[in-house]
């Protein structure tokens, strides 16, 4: 079984499920444990492997522990896979008492692929982050500063395996053909402060037509929630799924992208791209060989940075399919 946070109007967390689903369909049966207010995204409904219906949490509310943890009990194991999971303490409630329910009522061992960790915002975070962490069957995180988090949690063993979309096969694209395309985040307070807001989109703003050159701009809402905030910006375009996000970044002659997946789409479709950090799981993409820029940087910069086509892509893709094979293929 599958658990992550796709279903949520976020394309990248819906491609991390479609590709663990492609690296452990053949000879399996999987079935999806989504959020609360989740739904199946119309990307991964094509898939005959999936066994519905899908388990939420709500569902143990509404039909009773006893029955949901029976439920559980019908899966050889429960793989974590992507996102931020782990990233503070905000949600991680529900992952500390889904791992509680499935090692130690049902028995049904939890892993964890490609996942974000830290930082913690509280001592409460750290807590629920050490108890879940120890739970864990196998334990891969996303970036180098996601290991050094888990290292000052727990002394479980972890590894650096980057995001699950690394191991992803894009094939059919056309890239460098014309227009910019844009791949920003809302303004959010946790990453920027509010006073700052404005000059954020006049950065975005400036940015993407110096990229532009004249050509068309457009705005790929790669989270639902951000289209409306760049609706009164310029043209945006909401995908029907990961899939038309990704052939949109690949169309484009150059990127701008804040948005971790849009700028993983560019790095494997052949997209130069400037890349602006608000985390740091996109330090994973370094390896890629993409320079991420901070976003207190991107906001202060009179004139935009070059864009850069990533140049580690292949041997990346092969790391990570070595990394899936070995990590988590050989145990499940």
């Amino acid at each position: 079984m599958l658990s992550a946070w796709a279903g949520m109007g976020n394309l990248g967390d819906d491609w991390i499920l479609s590709v663990a689903i492609d690296r452990l369909a053949p000879g399996r049966e999987i079935g999806l444990l989504l959020e609360p207010n989740a739904s199946p995204p119309s990307d991964a409904v094509g898939h005959s492997i999936l066994r519905w219906p899908i388990l939420s949490p709500r569902q143990s509310t509404i039909y009773g522990a006893a029955a949901f943890t029976e439920t559980l009990r019908e899966w050889d194991g429960v793989l974590f896979c992507g996102g931020g999971w782990l990233a503070d303490d905000m949600g991680l409630r529900a992952p500390s008492r889904w791992t509680w329910r499935m090692q130690l009522l049902t028995g049904v061992p939890a892993y964890a692929y490609g996942i974000g960790v830290g930082p913690f915002s509280s001592s409460l975070g750290a807590v629920l982050g050490r108890r879940i962490l120890d739970r864990l069957k196998i334990l891969g995180v996303r970036s180098q500063e996601d290991a050094e988090c888990v290292r000052r949690l727990t002394s479980q063993s972890v590894r650096v395996v980057g995001d699950a979309t690394f191991a992803a096969e894009l094939e059919g694209h056309v890239p460098n053909s014309r227009g910019v395309v844009v791949a920003m985040p809302r303004p959010h307070a946790h990453w920027l402060p509010r006073a700052r807001w404005s000059d954020y989109v006049s950065a975005v703003t400036r940015a993407a037509r110096q990229l532009a050159e004249g050509e068309q701009v457009v705005f790929i809402a790669f989270d639902r929630d951000d289209a409306g905030f760049w609706a009164d910006v310029a043209k945006v375009v909401e995908p029907a799924g990961y899939r038309s996000g990704i052939a949109a970044v690949a169309s484009a002659r150059v990127a701008l992208a804040g948005r971790f997946h849009a700028a993983t789409a560019a790095a494997l479709t052949g997209v130069p791209a400037v890349t602006v950090a608000y985390h740091h799981k996109f330090d994973s993409l370094r390896s890629l060989g993409v320079a991420p820029i901070s976003i207190a940087s991107f906001v202060s910069y009179d004139t935009t940075p070059v864009p850069v086509l990533p140049d580690q892509v292949s041997r990346v893709r092969r790391w990570s399919e070595d990394a899936w094979s070995r990590l988590v293929l050989s145990e499940l």
